[in-house]
């Protein structure tokens, strides 16, 4: 029998760098346990509850379950018809695009988004570039899943945004598989023209990369125009894989499910030797 004192981590565990942010919010959760001001700017989320409709929603939805005229159990993997419905007609009158409901998938969180998104996309050993300064999970999901990670440092000079011109400049002759761009971005909230983003797509495909767009914090714009959801660019519905937080606020979910809010990603379509 081996000793638990003999059981140690994957190396692949122990190489993955922690998420800072989660250990700010555990330094900050200790403090307020001293009762000790806070003032929460670590975790992306909102500061105000849930607005009443969502909340009696989800009452009724929990009342009709606890008189057993329903059940709160399993759904199918891909996410109900009527969110994924609700989903597909929001993109439709912001962006005018029209999405196949085949095409979006419901996870509980950006998370299982990204580690969905990326296992379809990308084998162990495949180089995945990004920006850098940039949301740091990109880094952490694709690192335990054995990609490698070519950062593209990014400041002002460029909007805090990559260019072809960077991208060109970092590879060093090496191949990528994919590239993942967030507009507005994370943490300096910079937004690229339609003409930059579909510059980038461009340059992805030709050369065979996936464009991943992050597009988690779009409606959250000031005085400009609207960030363009990579969907818009010529063939983009075929060749970028789209993330998407649509909260309580985008889409009116009271009837559809009692959720606060979602995260789900919009698919290309597989290839005739993809299962």
């Amino acid at each position: 029998m081996v000793s638990n004192d003999a059981l140690v981590a994957s190396l692949r565990a122990s190489q993955v760098p922690p998420f800072k942010v989660m250990e700010v919010m555990m330094a900050a959760a200790a403090r307020e346990q001293q009762g000790l001001p806070v003032l929460h700017m670590e975790v992306g989320q909102p500061a105000t509850g849930a607005p009443p409709h969502v909340c009696e929603a989800s009452k009724r939805a929990l009342d009709e379950c606890a008189a057993g005229r329903s059940t709160l159990g399993y759904t199918i993997s891909d996410g109900i018809d009527p969110l994924r419905a609700a989903i597909a007609r929001d993109y439709k009158s912001r962006y005018g695009v029209d999405v196949d409901l085949e095409r979006i998938m419901v996870t509980t969180g950006s998370s299982a988004a990204f580690v969905l998104g990326f296992t379809a996309m990308f084998d162990h050993g495949d180089r995945v570039a990004i920006a850098t300064p940039g949301y740091p999970a990109y880094r952490n999901i694709l690192e335990a899943l054995g990609v490698e990670v070519v950062s593209i440092p990014v400041d002002a000079a460029t909007n805090f945004q990559p260019t072809c011109e960077l991208l060109d400049g970092a590879l060093d002759g090496k191949p990528i598989k994919g590239l993942i761009v967030a507009s507005p971005s994370n943490p300096t909230g910079t937004v690229l023209k339609k003409s930059e983003l579909f510059e980038l797509i461009d340059w992805c495909k030709e050369r065979k990369v996936w464009f991943v767009s992050d597009e988690i914090y779009h409606k959250i714009e000031y005085g400009e125009e609207r960030a363009t959801t990579a969907l818009e660019a010529p063939g983009g519905a075929d060749t970028c894989m789209v993330r998407v937080h649509r909260s309580r606020h985008s889409i009116h979910l009271s009837d559809l499910i009692p959720l606060i809010f979602f995260q789900s990603f919009l698919a290309p379509p597989a290839s005739p030797n993809q299962h």
